[in-house]
């Protein structure tokens, strides 16, 4: 009996036509009533039939032509290759299920058949039922299998990729699983590591840190890996229990992190934090030595100045003088503000607590800028609250240092309109009170998206403010610093086209009796 088929053409349009729960069927059977029999069964059980064979050789060569959903073997078969065979050599060829047919039940040929994993056996003579719910098994265990064997992979994949070690253990603790990577890192082989004791795989020394969340899972930091070869390695282990449904725990699973890198990283990184700073301060001491040595001649030609000034000159060697006592002043402001910042910067900037008189200090300071003010058409007031005390201990140098600084911004960027100092006492503590500094204006104001970066160094609003109104923009880089130092802070309130307001709040230490 040779094959008997569906034409591939009509084969492959009933294919097409047929529905998902229209599985293709190859018989072999060597029969030809058994054979016909078999095919009408399936036939009217809603199965396709593509081919049927009366030889395992036959089935063996064209069974991947039609590639079936299954194959309905017969066990026995005539000629050199059995059902036995020919299921054998298709499992190795071709991931199609083979259900045997047969009409005996030797313990022999079992034990044959068994070998190549059969999905089911049908007893001779067939009957529908059984036919039915054998096919239907196979198939849905096959089925089955393909995705048990693609899990598999994706799983030896991630394994294999995993850049951090992984060793599984059953109850008990004995190994079950481990990837490449916690085999670099244990010195163990898996074949070698199989049912050993974790604790002899994974031997963790040092002063262990244990951390537990929310999570069952566990995490160990400052521990190192003793390796089989006895090298040591820094890692964090992250530990969990796999458990059934009723909570009952069988296996665990560890994750090893090799923290060697890490480590590596933070020592470069402590040893280049450290070489910056060196640097820094260098860099500081360096311009805080240069600008001080700029100093004492720039003094000089101020001085100098101011006499010349003082004496008979001609109009046009006063206009000279002039140009000449104001540019070493703006020069020699910068070259204090490059030495403060230098200062700073180096920690070399002292703060001296002194008791001053404080009303005095702002007395003093606003009136040199009241009569600037007054000759450019601004209108200016200071105004102390009552309950501002009168001696304070503090540093009086730095506190007029940074409303210098704020009074001059104000007086650089104010065209008209007033420049105001308002002091107030926020709070007061013992013998600790919490004072407020506002100075406000009504000059050119700060777009509220450049006002987060208006107290960086060299740093002004309006980068052509700097064309027009000169200056370096360090003054408010030099205020902050020195607010801080002083343990307060200064914060920014401005409108574009309105005006600014900077409020200093700093702490000073007062007498009981004295206010």
């Amino acid at each position: 009996m040779g094959t008997e088929q569906v034409t591939s053409g009509s084969f492959s349009r009933k294919k097409a036509e047929r529905g998902a729960s229209d599985p293709v069927i190859y018989v072999v059977e060597d029969e030809s009533l058994i054979a016909l029999d078999l095919r009408e069964r399936l036939r009217k059980l809603h199965y396709q039939v593509c081919a049927v064979s009366a030889s395992g050789e036959e089935a063996v060569e064209r069974v991947g032509e039609f590639h079936p959903d299954l194959v309905l073997m017969d066990i026995r078969l005539k000629g050199e290759m059995d059902g036995i065979d020919a299921a054998r050599a298709i499992r190795e060829r071709h991931d199609i299920p083979v259900v045997f047919l047969t009409a005996y039940a030797e313990e022999k040929t079992l034990e044959r058949a068994r070998i190549t994993e059969p999905y089911g056996y049908v007893l001779k003579p067939v009957q529908d039922r059984e036919l039915d719910i054998n096919i239907q098994i196979a198939l849905y265990r096959h089925k089955a299998d393909q995705e048990l064997r693609r899990t598999k992979k994706w799983l030896d994949t991630l394994l294999l990729s995993l850049g951090d070690g992984l060793l599984a253990t059953a109850p008990g603790g004995k190994v079950l699983l481990m990837n490449p990577a916690a085999e670099r890192l244990t010195g163990w082989t898996f074949e070698e590591s199989f049912g050993r004791s974790a604790d002899e795989v994974l031997r963790l020394v040092g002063e262990e840190r244990t951390e537990e969340g929310d999570s069952p899972a566990k995490e160990v930091h400052n521990v190192f890996l003793l390796a089989r070869d006895g090298s040591r390695t820094p890692v964090s282990v992250s530990s969990g229990s796999v458990r059934d449904s009723d909570g009952k725990e069988y296996g665990s699973v560890l994750l090893l992190h090799d923290m060697s890198e890490r480590l590596r990283y933070e020592v470069e990184l402590r040893r280049a934090k450290v070489a910056a700073e060196q640097a820094n301060r260098a860099k500081s001491e360096f311009f805080a030595v240069v600008t001080h040595e700029f100093r004492t001649p720039l003094n000089g030609i101020v001085g100098m100045a101011d006499l010349l000034l003082a004496g008979e000159c001609t109009p046009k060697q006063k206009e000279y003088v002039e140009i000449l006592r104001s540019s070493s002043e703006v020069l020699l402001s910068l070259v204090n503000d490059i030495l403060d910042l230098s200062k700073i910067d180096a920690g070399r900037l002292e703060i001296t607590e002194r008791p001053f008189d404080l009303p005095l200090l702002l007395d003093q300071l606003c009136r040199v800028f009241s009569l600037r003010c007054a000759r450019k058409g601004l209108h200016f007031s200071l105004d102390i609250a009552p309950d501002v005390p009168v001696t304070v201990w503090g540093d009086g140098l730095r506190l007029r240092q940074i409303l210098m600084n704020l009074l001059e911004n104000a007086y650089k960027f104010t065209h008209e309109g007033c420049v105001e100092v308002e002091v107030s006492e926020v709070k007061r503590d013992d013998f600790i009170s919490t004072l407020r500094f506002i100075v406000r204006d009504t000059g050119i104001g700060i777009a509220r998206e450049k006002q987060a970066a208006i107290f960086d160094r060299f740093t002004q609003a309006d980068g052509s403010a700097r064309r027009k109104y000169s200056g370096t923009g360090l003054g408010l880089s030099i205020a902050r610093e020195l607010a801080t130092l002083l343990e307060g802070t200064i914060t920014l309130e401005s409108e574009l086209g309105k005006g600014s307001a900077f409020q200093v709040e700093l702490p000073f230490r007062i007498a009981r009796d004295k206010k």
